[in-house]
């Protein structure tokens, strides 16, 4: 009974511990089918550069994904008491941020990566985050990157 108890106890726990599952990955596809947790999804706005579709998960987190014309995911922002999985969300990219997070570090930085490849900001404080990533090469001509919020 009582290991009973404990397993159930364990199960619950990587349920509600567990990282929020990926609506997109940064350099690839938007997902069609949205996430188990999610609450929302709209198409935010459109150009004839690019698209944005936002989603808001169960935790209030919102995630915009930005679309060029060739249907990749160039950018992403969100803000919200959750910071996203990035590991999810940035797929093949999480390696220069896992690489930067063990790099020296200054306190007014909130830029954990920015090179040719790959720029991610992040920060805030618990139950208020938000922070942007993108690829500089997929960002469609004349799009400002101060736009991606």
């Amino acid at each position: 009974m009582l290991t009973a108890r404990i397993a159930l106890a364990s199960l619950l726990a990587s349920a509600i511990f567990a990282p929020l599952p990926a609506l997109a990955v940064l350099g690839g596809a938007p997902h069609s089918v949205p996430a188990s947790n999610l609450v929302a999804s709209a198409k935010a706005a459109t150009s004839s550069a690019y698209s944005v579709q936002e989603s808001v998960d169960s935790s209030g987190t919102h995630l915009r994904e930005y679309i060029n014309a060739s249907g990749i995911v160039f950018a992403l922002a969100w803000q919200g008491p959750r910071v996203p999985d990035l590991r999810s969300e940035l797929g093949q990219y999480y390696s220069q941020v896992s690489s930067a997070a063990r790099g020296p570090h200054t306190a007014r930085s909130n830029t954990l990566v920015s090179n040719a490849d790959l720029v991610v900001q992040s920060g805030g404080r618990p139950r208020a985050f938000i922070g942007r990533a993108w690829l500089p090469a997929q960002v469609p001509a004349g799009v400002n990157t101060q736009d991606i919020q």
